[in-house]
């Protein structure tokens, strides 16, 4: 893969994220969720404290979902861009 190929493929994934603050904000829910996720499985399960309330948590990964969600969508885009540029450069 080309240098110009890895700039393209940021630049596509980082106007998709400009795009939307609430795909910004789901984002990070998301990545809030695994860091979550990961302190409590690596560090010790039986003695790990979660400061939050179910509620919260509920509510970080209803808002992280979307961002879930989105991803299909997005990859079927950028395929299909990434698709195009192919036929028209071969």
């Amino acid at each position: 893969m080309s240098k110009s190929a890895c700039v393209e493929r940021k630049q596509f994934w980082e106007s998709c994220r400009r795009l939307d603050d609430d795909l910004s904000s789901s984002v990070k829910a998301f990545m809030e969720i695994g860091r979550d996720r990961n302190r409590m499985v690596h560090d010790d399960f039986g003695s790990f404290s979660l400061e939050k309330t179910s509620e919260e948590i509920y509510e970080t990964y209803r808002i992280g979902s979307r961002f879930v969600d989105w991803v299909p969508q997005a990859l079927r885009e950028y395929c299909s861009i990434e698709e195009g540029s192919a036929h028209n450069s071969g």
